[in-house]
């Protein structure tokens, strides 16, 4: 179902589709408080560089955002409602899309709480991204060019991927 009232969201490589950011606007537009949290620091450039892109879609679509620098974060949770849970190795990018990953729902209202108090503890640990870095805005010619080749390239192999199984896991 659909959420009435808040999400709070982690994840480590965030590369959303532009259907998902509709949704998530139309969700704000209804009043869902919606709360992101995403590494400042990251394990692969070219996440972090496509995850660049989308921020201002993110703030377009009334999203609070956050980024967590203290160490490199791989967090893959998010809470519906206070009611729901989900939990696992899924990321929000094309990739995760067409890999194998998992992602566990939980509808106890005990188990979000817990889910909810540990994604806030680290919300509020974090700084919210309110516009681009000046250090991006200097670079910004070199940091969109590396950005939106990096957003193809995933948004491509996740496609590759999804069509012909061409990775085997063991």
């Amino acid at each position: 179902g659909r959420a009435r009232t808040r999400g709070l969201r982690a994840h480590a490589y965030f590369l959303p589709g532009r259907r998902m950011l509709r949704s998530r606007s139309a969700a704000t537009r209804r009043g869902v408080r919606i709360s992101l949290l995403v590494p400042g620091l990251s394990d692969v450039p070219i996440s972090r560089a496509a995850t660049l892109q989308v921020y201002a879609r993110i703030h377009e679509a009334g999203i609070a955002l956050f980024e967590w620098s203290r160490t490199v974060f791989h967090a893959k949770a998010a809470v519906i409602d206070g009611q729901r849970a989900l939990v696992g190795s899924f990321n929000l990018d094309p990739v995760s899309f067409a890999n194998r990953e998992v992602m566990v729902e939980v509808d106890d209202p005990e188990v979000a709480a817990e889910v909810e108090r540990w994604i806030a503890k680290r919300i509020n640990e974090s700084a919210r991204v309110l516009t681009v870095p000046t250090s991006q805005r200097r670079r910004r010619w070199l940091t969109d060019l590396i950005g939106r080749l990096s957003e193809s390239f995933l948004f491509f192999v996740g496609r590759w991927i999804r069509h012909g199984d061409h990775v085997h896991w063991g």
